[in-house]
């Protein structure tokens, strides 16, 4: 493997501007990523220089630069459209139990002691900004021959006991490089996967989506689920899910499933789509089975007890409302029609009242609800039957958002010599309705024509 990387110009530059009287050096992925040959990670700088100094050279030399923590040794420097940071070389001492903030931090002139204190090999590599040579002090290339995470500490344990957070970021970094986890470092998870408890909910979340969409940065098209794997085999996964791992051994009817509840959810997230909600409703699409099966001794409902249960869950997790409202109503709504017997009326008003991107979303579910069961799901392609009936939805012009009707609430209110009330929605509504069935109907002087009809079933 090389000794050297092409070191960027604007690094280049960098180091020729500063004209520091130490090397400065390219440090994690930005050194990895050359050495693999993928686009280029965030780039971060380190050397024995400390902050002050760093910072007072890069200002001469007519940078941005600001000391960002006195504390870790940490300067923010702008190079163009670029927002870099740099680090002294350091050694961190953590408190017991995890957290992701050292207790205490000495600076070091010594490159060896600072690759110690980070987390994997190959994420401990140094390039000289001047020179692009590349130093190596842990074997980082060998792992990365080998396509293998290894821990910087001799012993792993070591090295995810100080942060929790590490437990995910190994989840995240074998999904996207696609590799393996070394024995030790996996070992060592398992004996501290309740650690991730210990940290913050904002940067769960964060590596959290990273991990469901590993696939992505670098095109590997299995990332997301080497990542979940990790997440599974370390115990990260329960640790922060234990709904799921009530479904571990439990069965469903073998007409449908040849897996058991979690082991289903799992395949349904394998065969899902690059897409942050979507794979997070395959994951959890059957997390209320467990529950109803406690509750009624069946899974009926499980739909409606799974989608109560994800409010819960990712408030633990620190996520976004919209991933939450997006995952919930999957949830909720992934049972409809399971057998396509539904009357193509019924399925084209639940179309329009759900819109045509929540359909199309939901018609995936469907698809991944098939493939991670490991059976056939009926004589009938449920999800080939709604894709036909939502295409002939949208070639008739059908509308999906009740404000699109060609008729307002003033106008209903005279056609139908009403005042202001609650009638007035639910003619609009049952409007909204009829056009999905017949979206001709969707003509000011028709719609007008119908809300005096609708308005007198009301009232029978």
């Amino acid at each position: 493997m090389k000794n050297s990387i092409c070191i960027p110009k604007s690094l280049r530059d960098l180091s020729s501007r500063l004209a520091s009287p130490v090397p400065l050096y390219l440090v994690g992925g930005g050194v990895r990523n050359a050495l693999l040959g993928l686009p280029d990670s965030d780039y971060d700088l380190t050397g024995a220089l400390d902050a002050s100094t760093f910072c007072a050279l890069a200002q001469k030399a007519g940078y941005k630069a600001l000391i960002r923590s006195s504390h870790m040794g940490t300067v923010e420097i702008r190079l163009a459209d670029q927002i870099l940071e740099y680090t002294t070389f350091r050694i961190e001492s953590y408190a017991p139990g995890g957290g992701h903030h050292p207790k205490q931090v000495v600076f070091t002139t010594s490159l060896e002691e600072d690759a110690k204190r980070r987390d994997f090999t190959v994420n401990a590599l140094y390039a000289d900004l001047a020179t692009g040579q590349i130093t190596d002090p842990l074997q980082g290339r060998k792992a990365i021959a080998a396509k293998q995470l290894r821990a910087c500490r001799p012993n792993a344990t070591d090295t995810l006991k100080d942060d929790g957070l590490r437990l995910l970021r190994m989840a995240r970094f074998a999904g996207e490089l696609g590799f393996s986890i070394e024995p030790a470092l996996m070992q060592a998870a398992r004996q501290y996967a309740e650690q991730i408890h210990a940290i913050s909910k904002p940067r769960i979340w964060s590596e959290l989506k990273k991990i469901v969409l590993a696939d992505v940065p670098y095109h590997t098209t299995d990332g997301h689920i080497i990542a979940m794997e990790a997440m599974e085999k370390s115990g990260v996964l329960f640790a922060l899910i234990p709904e799921l791992k009530e479904g571990d051994g439990l069965l469903q009817s073998e007409r449908y499933h040849a897996y058991d509840v979690l082991h289903h959810n799992l395949a349904c997230y394998a065969a899902s789509e690059s897409d942050l909600v979507l794979r997070w409703a395959a994951l959890l699409h059957d997390v209320g089975k467990p529950k109803a099966k406690r509750e009624t001794g069946r899974m009926i409902r499980h739909d409606i007890i799974g989608a109560a249960l994800c409010p819960g869950i990712f408030f633990r997790l620190g996520a976004d409302n919209d991933t939450i409202q997006g995952v919930q109503l999957l949830v909720a709504r992934h049972m409809f029609d399971l057998e396509g017997t539904a009357r193509v009326n019924t399925v084209r008003k639940r179309f329009a009242l759900w819109g045509f991107e929540f359909t199309e979303n939901l018609i995936a579910m469907r698809r991944y609800d098939v493939a991670g069961s490991g059976r056939p799901m009926g004589p009938v392609d449920t999800a080939g039957r709604w894709e036909e009936i939502l295409r002939q939805m949208k070639q008739e012009g059908c509308i999906d958002q009740i404000n699109q009707l060609k008729i307002s609430g003033q106008e209903i209110m005279q056609a139908c010599g009403l005042a202001p009330s609650p009638m007035i929605g639910k003619i609009k509504q049952a409007l909204f309705e009829y056009c999905a069935i017949y979206p001709a109907y969707n003509e000011n002087a028709k719609l007008r024509d119908m809300a005096p009809k609708l308005y007198r079933q009301f009232l029978n």
